[in-house]
């Protein structure tokens, strides 16, 4: 049923969302009162410069009511607001409690209900995101014959093959919607998405149940007026991932652990468990979690994925099954674990795929989900029948795998082979890409690193793989403006102790001064050993820092981290054409 006025607002009452709809003088909660309110709407929009014909309008945001001047020549049939605009326009307006729920409900219900078409994997956690979301597109996109769409912060993929750069790490929720349809059409059965604590905080996956969720980890990342006021609304935020899940798969390690355990208990959402084991050796290592990587050699160079039940005794078990040892193309042990969560989401998201071929019942209808104020049933999930009734179920379509129990079964064999073969091969432009300069004895890493957590995680991969060479570590970094105002000071803690020298630099900023930036990340060093210089330009940082590598003598280790591949830098609110800090570092090795 395509969206119109009055089945917009039986949608959005049901939901609890609505207050009135406003046409003029004429206040009303029955659409049936006005004008051609069973007409469907031609397109959604929040953008008032592309409204056409027959347009819904979400006004969302800081919206402007001058926006709205003139967009009745241009025959906008109705808006949806949180206050009514009628001295602005004549088309209708459905008022709402909350315009973002609204318009995710809203989307959905005109874009025909993707979700309810495709398995859906929702990852969320402070580091690992990407890179997990891109190992599980590789494997089930062998398992599907390339049926996978995804969603990331560095790129979108619709069609399983093709990536474009994406703005945000999770779309808003129109968009994402749009994205979901598109991604159908071109025949996707799969889609794997990053969800960030802002799609939570801001409503950007209102109404979106996963078929499985995963909770990587947690530390204290985008605290600041604009984003998260405390670590707490932080965490709370990521938190929702859970209760909005179908099945979660969660790292043993993650702090707060057992509470978001207890979120799983409380929503009756099933919890599998993976673990990175930090031995050098597997030989006493004891199950702890369901999927565990170890170490296959002293170096970290290789390891294996074992799969028991964690209340196993030991990892020799007849009913233990393991996988490699290999060697991930990305470098350091937390890939590891980012592999091992995404090998558990494989097993679990094929099964979520079979289930609906299986057991439910196939549909073509695209009726609009009915919610409750909160989005949820009492178990946490959201409720999800159609407008008129009708029961959830998403379309069935052929799988070439069924997965069952057994370790032995065909299932657990051709993800084995898919970790193996195609996983390991995944790389992330801009995430861990290490460099060697041919004319001295320098490695070059370029990584995403932001905050205590990751760029910690950095310097320990280079202690581990080089500390033998005793290296002179470098660091060129800056920090974004305007928002994680935490993490400036935080970057300079995780290395002050253990580089040599910081080259403090632009990343991004809104209005604020790169220059006030980098001072105050230089003000928080407060080791008497370590160097730091403020330059400006972003390349020029890169160049001194590989310049002064050169001339040391030694064997060097220059860390460039924050902006990866981007091939833009956002100075004063506006994007500015950059080279790439991964371009930066060929062109200087001579490896273009």
């Amino acid at each position: 049923m395509a969206l119109s006025l009055a089945s917009a607002v039986q949608l959005l009452t049901r939901a609890g969302l609505l207050r009135e709809v406003i046409a003029g003088n004429h206040w009303t909660l029955d659409p049936g009162s006005l004008t051609g309110a069973e007409r469907p709407f031609v397109a959604i929009t929040y953008d008032t410069r592309v409204v056409v014909p027959g347009s819904l309008l979400c006004c969302k945001g800081r919206f402007n009511p001058a926006y709205l001047d003139g967009i009745d020549q241009r025959g906008l049939a109705a808006y949806v607001a949180q206050t009514p605009y009628a001295e602005r326009t004549q088309a209708p307006g459905i008022i709402v409690t909350d315009i973002r729920k609204a318009m995710s409900l809203l989307s959905a219900a005109f874009y025909g209900m993707p979700q309810r078409e495709l398995t859906l994997v929702g990852i969320t956690g402070t580091k690992g995101k990407t890179t997990t979301a891109y190992y599980l597109q590789a494997i089930l996109n062998r398992l599907s014959g390339n049926a996978c769409a995804l969603f990331s912060s560095v790129d979108n993929c619709l069609d399983g093959t093709t990536y474009e750069e994406s703005s945000l790490t999770t779309p808003e929720s129109m968009d994402a919607f749009r994205m979901m349809r598109e991604a159908l059409d071109h025949g996707m059965r799969y889609l794997v998405m990053e969800v960030s604590s802002q799609a939570y905080k801001v409503d950007r996956v209102f109404g979106l149940t996963f078929d499985v969720g995963a909770f990587l980890n947690i530390s204290p990342d985008h605290i600041s007026p604009i984003e998260h006021p405390t670590f707490e609304d932080y965490l709370f935020c990521k938190r929702q991932i859970v209760r909005n899940s179908r099945r979660l798969v969660l790292n043993v390690d993650c702090d707060h652990a057992d509470l978001i355990g207890q979120d799983a208990t409380e929503a009756h959402v099933p919890v599998t468990t993976f673990a990175l084991e930090a031995g050098e050796q597997a030989a006493d290592w004891r199950p702890r979690a369901d999927v565990t990587a170890i170490p296959a050699d002293p170096d970290h160079e290789r390891f294996s994925l074992v799969r028991t039940g964690a209340g196993t005794a030991t990892a020799t078990q007849p009913d233990s099954h393991t996988v490699g040892p290999f060697h991930l193309a990305m470098d350091g042990d937390f890939n590891y674990a980012n592999a091992a969560a995404a090998y558990t989401l494989a097993g679990l998201a094929i099964e979520a795929h079979d289930k609906h071929e299986t057991h439910e019942t196939p549909t073509n209808n695209h009726h609009a989900n009915v919610h409750h104020a909160n989005g949820q049933h009492a178990n946490g999930q959201h409720a999800d029948a159609t407008a008129n009734g009708g029961a959830n179920a998403k379309t069935a379509t052929p799988s070439p795998v069924r997965a069952t129990n057994p370790n032995d079964s065909p299932t657990v064999a051709a993800i084995d082979a898919a970790l193996l073969e195609d996983a390991t091969r995944v790389r992330v432009s801009g995430r861990m890409e290490r460099f060697e300069d041919p004319s001295g004895d320098i490695v070059a890493i370029v990584d995403y690193a932001h905050n205590y957590s990751s760029v910690g995680a950095l310097i320990d991969f280079v202690e581990g793989r080089y500390g033998s060479r005793h290296p002179r570590i470098s660091l060129v970094a800056g920090s974004a403006g305007n928002k994680a105002i935490d993490r400036r000071k935080e970057i300079i803690q995780a290395a002050e102790h253990r580089i040599a020298k910081f080259f403090l630099t632009i990343e991004d900023t809104e209005d604020e001064s790169v220059l006030a930036i980098c001072q105050y990340m230089q003000r928080a060093i407060s080791d008497p050993h370590v160097d730091s210089v403020i330059v400006d330009d972003r390349a020029e940082a890169i160049e001194q820092a590989v310049g002064e590598a050169r001339s040391d003598g030694g064997f060097n280790v220059v860390l460039v981290i924050g902006k990866g591949d981007e091939r833009w830098i956002k100075r004063a609110g506006k994007h500015l054409a950059y080279e790439g800090d991964d371009h930066v570092v060929r062109r200087l090795f001579g490896l273009l």
